[in-house]
């Protein structure tokens, strides 16, 4: 990132922060940044961008801090688990996020609005992945329902203790203890076969009924670019394969099945697998049998 790029984020970030996103201005991020506005317009088309540039910047750090947490664990790794959980909580009140997202939640911008859904549909299904990894096998079916439960008492949790004034607690415990509660669910819940929120809910985009395919074109090619250079060229070739056969006109199920099976080992544990996990959600949805 520039040096100017970088002083204009962390100026928007600030007023963001302070003032609110609807009542900050493009002459306030000027005045902030001490730039003039054609200045700002050779990296920002406006504030709006200006905005998603903050929010990518901050996925992108709590993205790399669990990579690193992961390296060299074992997939089941509870603990691992958690610090990763505690690494976003983290990052979001060091970085004052909760105000930032709250402004966001009151904008009318729809693109704003698909962007925060996006990115929240993602974390569930980052949350359920890893669930299935800790939880035993018959568990899987209800891992959506626990991906939720858990966001809401860490959240909730984390509320309540400071509105009571409550001694400080680390973010770690609060994780802990709302995972172990969940865990003493799991027999009861699979006993009963009691799901509420079936895992194909998180395979449908925003205010659909299908994966649009030129989404998922416009995702593997995403994909392409970001990981050329950090894995093995015929990784990238089976992404251009998995285009190709998705494009075809009765694509063999079984060879997509056999490359996400590569794929899904050789991304374990980077930070490309939240979003190789949700293109294999959004490739089950657009060739699912109707």
């Amino acid at each position: 990132m520039s040096d100017k790029r970088e002083d204009i984020i962390k100026a928007a970030h600030k007023l963001f922060v302070n003032k609110g996103f609807a009542k900050t201005s493009i002459q306030d991020i000027l005045n902030e940044a001490n730039i003039a506005k054609g200045t700002f317009y050779n990296y920002f088309d406006s504030k709006k961008d200006c905005l998603l540039a903050i929010l990518n910047y901050i996925n992108e750090e709590v993205e790399k801090k669990r990579y690193d947490l992961a390296k060299g664990k074992q997939l089941d790794d509870e603990e691992v688990f958690i610090q990763q959980i505690a690494v976003k909580m983290d990052i979001n009140k060091q970085h004052n996020m909760f105000t930032v997202f709250e402004t966001v939640s009151l904008s009318e911008d729809e693109t704003l609005k698909k962007y925060m859904i996006s990115r929240h549909k993602e974390e569930l299904v980052w949350i359920s992945r890893r669930l299935e990894a800790i939880y035993p096998q018959e568990a899987e079916s209800i891992t959506i329902d626990h991906a939720v439960m858990l966001i809401g008492i860490t959240h909730h949790m984390s509320h309540a203790s400071k509105l009571l004034g409550a001694e400080p607690v680390s973010t770690l415990s609060i994780i802990t203890f709302a995972l172990n509660r969940l865990k003493s669910m799991i027999q009861s819940q699979i006993d009963q076969s009691e799901v509420f929120l079936h895992k194909k809910w998180l395979t449908l985009p925003i205010n659909e009924n299908k994966v649009e395919k030129s989404h998922v074109f416009s995702t593997i090619d995403q994909l392409i670019n970001e990981v050329d250079g950090h894995v093995d060229t015929k990784y990238i070739q089976s992404l251009q394969f998995l285009k190709e056969e998705l494009e075809a006109k009765e694509p063999r199920i079984f060879l997509i099945d056999s490359i996400f099976t590569s794929l899904i080992v050789v991304f374990q544990h980077k930070k490309w697998e939240h979003k190789v996990n949700l293109l294999r959600n959004m490739v089950d949805s657009l060739t699912k049998k109707k």
